[in-house]
């Protein structure tokens, strides 16, 4: 069961809305649009995979990241 919001406090409905946006602020400063597009696309094609064979869904992502990782793409 989830914990009402008045009952947690006033120190954690703070956090509750800090916690989210130092998140965004922190990810917006290391990734760029290309690297969302990455994840996306990775994200897309294992899940069409996973439908037809799912180790294909572990298997083609991983070899897409470890080639982006040795050749690079910027």
């Amino acid at each position: 069961m989830l914990l009402s919001l008045r009952t947690l406090g006033r120190h954690a409905t703070s956090w509750l809305v800090v916690r989210p946006v130092l998140l965004v602020v922190a990810l917006a400063g290391l990734l760029s649009a290309r690297d969302y597009l990455l994840a996306l696309g990775l994200l897309l094609a294992s899940y069409g995979l996973a439908l037809v064979w799912l180790p294909a869904a572990f298997i083609v992502p991983g070899a897409v990241l470890a080639a982006v990782a040795v050749f690079g793409v910027r």
